[in-house]
């Protein structure tokens, strides 16, 4: 392609170099693969050639032959450049240097009013580097501050969430927390305190009609300055050596003779009698134990 020289190649000695041949006219490098044409060369027209006015009988025709330059081998992979000449390039001479006359008088120091005027950029480029930071910069502080206030606002609400039922009795945050719940639909448990509740008149007999049944009665006393629910009851039997023979966990409604009272929960200072039926298998309890466990 650099001095438009045609000659042929095989496809082998394309592949063996990756494409890249060199012109066996001008050295060029060149990609062979790239560049391919059909070669068909026509033939010289009459009136192109300088002989063709003289009337001079031609001899027999014979085939003509058309020269095609001698293909080049491909280019080694370790083949080095080939020299050219290289083109001195004259130096023009040098700028011929002025002397420039300095004034060293010294200025008055009288200044004009408007030299001391700025314009709107340059007032703007003195602000940003006094504060130092980018006007983009500045609401990076506004939006980490938000963040942090929407994260506190989270955790805020997940603590109110959990412990509700806690927070909801409490003589100060007591009224937020209920006017919150009733806002957000959320359930708040009746306050209670097992601690506070007193059993007392307990008793112990053989159920009568079973003879593999106890029959343990008591009486709960609610001694909190509030109504609180009933509590579970858990009754465990012994042997003499102290071991469980038998345990049983009781709901309110298994344990009350009266159901009315389940609805009502426990007043301040009122007294509920509990009948719990317990198993005792190999009749030999010498202990028995009740629990109360807060619902």
């Amino acid at each position: 392609p650099e001095c438009q020289t045609v000659f042929t190649i095989s496809k082998t000695q394309l592949q063996g170099r990756e494409g890249l041949v060199r012109c066996g006219h001008c050295t060029t490098v060149f990609r062979g693969d790239e560049n391919l044409i059909d070669q068909n060369p026509a033939k010289p027209s009459a009136a192109e050639s300088p002989e063709a006015a003289k009337p001079v009988e031609a001899p027999a025709p014979k085939p003509k032959q058309v020269a095609t330059p001698q293909a080049p081998d491909p280019i080694p992979a370790s083949a080095p450049a080939a020299n050219e000449p290289v083109q001195e390039i004259p130096i023009p001479p040098a700028a011929k240097l002025t002397p420039v006359e300095i004034n060293t008088t010294k200025k008055p120091r009288h200044i004009r009013p408007e030299q001391l005027q700025l314009s709107r950029d340059e007032v703007k480029d003195i602000l940003h580097g006094l504060v130092g930071r980018k006007p983009g910069e500045r609401t990076r502080p506004l939006f980490w501050g938000l963040g942090i206030l929407l994260l506190f606002i989270l955790l805020a609400g997940q603590t109110l969430y959990y412990y509700r039922d806690s927070l909801a009795w409490h003589p100060k945050a007591g009224p937020y927390v209920q006017q919150a719940c009733e806002q957000l639909g959320c359930s708040i448990a009746p306050r209670r305190d097992v601690a506070l509740i007193e059993l007392t008149g307990t008793t112990v007999a053989p159920h009568p009609k079973y003879n593999n049944i106890l029959r343990v009665k008591a009486t709960l006393i609610n001694r909190a300055k509030y109504t609180q629910p009933f509590p579970l009851m858990e009754v465990k039997l012994t042997n003499r050596r102290g071991e469980t023979t038998s345990r049983r966990l009781f709901t309110p409604d298994q344990y009350l003779k009266d159901k009315a009272h389940l609805a009502e929960g426990m007043p301040l200072n009122t007294a509920r009698r509990t009948r719990l039926d317990v198993n005792n298998p190999d009749r030999k309890t010498e202990g028995y134990e009740i629990r109360l466990v807060a619902q």
